[in-house]
């Protein structure tokens, strides 16, 4: 997504445009100002999403709140809050810094609170792996609704670790050490208790 509109626009642009999937959980209703990410009627970042490109829609003013988490090789991890007269969500933005790579100046992609234990699991099931011989190519391949990819190849010489904030791009990744793939977890545990505090 090109950096080249204001912020809002951009924001509001990908989360209500970003893919849909899940199942939907049970039909309780939700009172205003409800972070609705995790609530047990919103069992679905479709129904998330939809939501978010209904206050859209209506011309609201929508309120952000940012909190920088920690770095990691140029990657920013925040916790952010979009929130409206009516509604709320709490997630987790990853922002790259291109450093004048593209003509924009930076790139960032979402995680919801509810994709976190499935990213977890993936990076226990990469790293477990990293020790294991193979005498062909062989990958670990895990992305989340908008894009944020963990990436593991071994060529048959030993494994490369990679992370990219838009896995679109074929040169948005970065090289990672397993330390490094620790202290992404890491971040991104921090950055969940400062959601479930803010929500």
């Amino acid at each position: 997504m090109k950096k080249i509109v204001p912020i809002l626009t951009v924001a509001l642009f990908a989360l209500s445009t970003a893919c849909c999937g899940w199942s939907k959980g049970n039909d309780s209703t939700t009172s205003a100002n409800d972070s609705i990410a995790n609530d047990t009627a919103v069992d679905s970042l479709a129904i998330a999403l939809s939501r978010l490109d209904s206050i859209q829609s209506k011309g609201q003013l929508v309120h952000f709140d940012t909190w920088k988490i920690g770095n990691l090789k140029g990657v920013e991890i925040q916790a952010q809050k979009f929130s409206s007269e009516n509604d709320s969500i709490v997630f987790i933005t990853l922002r790259k810094d291109c450093g004048g790579e593209y003509y924009y100046s930076w790139e960032d992609a979402f995680i919801f609170q509810k994709e976190l234990p499935s990213l977890y699991e993936a990076i226990n099931t990469i790293k477990s792996n990293l020790d294991r011989e193979t005498d062909h190519n062989e990958k670990y391949v895990y992305s989340t609704k908008d894009n944020v990819m963990v990436y593991a190849e071994n060529p048959g010489k030993g494994w490369n670790l990679k992370l990219s904030v838009d896995a679109h791009k074929s040169n948005s990744y970065i090289n990672l050490t397993t330390a490094e793939l620790d202290k992404l977890v890491e971040l991104l545990q921090q950055a969940n208790r400062k959601l479930d505090e803010i929500k």
